[in-house]
């Protein structure tokens, strides 16, 4: 029987600084892994690209780093679907690993009916304290984590767990995005997925981005239709449309808003 690894890393054949970084966290961790060689946005071509995303999203106009990026993603969940795991974790290259992560890995599958995606990323926030609004409502409880259901945006992919039957979903129902990965998983602002599926983050979180050693691959490209007012109405309509319903779910005390830590 084919499980597969148990983790999946995403990462570019020029980022081999990042590999080695990662493969000593790992292998220090006795977790079983495998490189999945990421989409280079330096010289994908339009029909790599055009197979999993299309650029005229809402939020906006995505450049060729997102789609690159997210099409890295959709080749994990392949690679995972030829597999007959039930479950999988997946990281970027750029993230420092928490001691507690191999606990997690042999302990979060036991959940695979539960949820859907379980996030175990903490993105960096521009504040001190990582803040999400979560669900009150059927959490998830071990003794290495608990699990909440998100009601608002968690950007990034950096560590996350996807069960096989949403993998099936995006690869086989969806199969192509006009929004970036991050927000295609964990904004349920914009994704009808997110808002179909249960997504979950795992506190305290397992991973985060090393941004003191690396910086993202995501080029800064300048979009010149993301500056038209059309444009910005759009992108403020999408971040705020959840709003009125987190509050609902928070004065009916079925929400609160949980900070997420991350433990080295």
């Amino acid at each position: 029987m084919n499980t597969g690894p148990d983790i999946y890393l995403l990462n570019l054949d020029r980022h081999k600084t990042r590999l080695e970084n990662l493969r000593t966290q790992l292998d220090d961790l006795g977790l079983t892994w495998e490189r999945v060689v990421a989409v280079d946005a330096k010289d994908a071509s339009e029909e790599e690209l055009a197979k999993y995303t299309d650029p005229t999203g809402p939020i906006p106009r995505m450049g060729a780093g997102a789609r690159a990026c997210t099409a890295g993603h959709f080749k994990i969940w392949e690679r995972f679907l030829e597999t007959n795991a039930r479950v999988a974790f997946i990281l970027e290259d750029d993230v420092r690993v928490s001691k507690k992560l191999a606990a997690f890995v042999k302990t979060a599958p036991a959940y695979a009916n539960e949820v859907d995606i379980l996030n175990f990323n903490r993105q960096k926030s521009r504040r001190t304290q990582k803040k999400l609004v979560v669900s009150k409502v059927a959490p998830i409880t071990s003794d290495v984590f608990t699990g909440r259901r998100l009601l608002g945006p968690h950007y990034g992919t950096a560590g996350y767990m996807i069960t096989r039957s949403a993998a099936e979903r995006l690869c086989y129902h969806i199969g192509r995005t006009n929004v970036p990965i991050d927000h295609l998983l964990f904004n349920p602002n914009v994704s009808s997925f997110n808002t179909s599926s249960r997504i979950y983050q795992a506190f305290p979180a397992m991973v985060e981005p090393d941004v003191k050693k690396f910086q993202t691959s995501i080029q800064g490209e300048h979009i010149p239709a993301s500056v038209h007012w059309r444009k910005r109405l759009s992108r403020g309509y999408y971040e705020t449309n959840r709003i009125p319903s987190m509050l609902g779910q928070y004065l009916l005390g079925r929400a609160e808003v949980k900070t997420l830590r991350f433990e080295a």
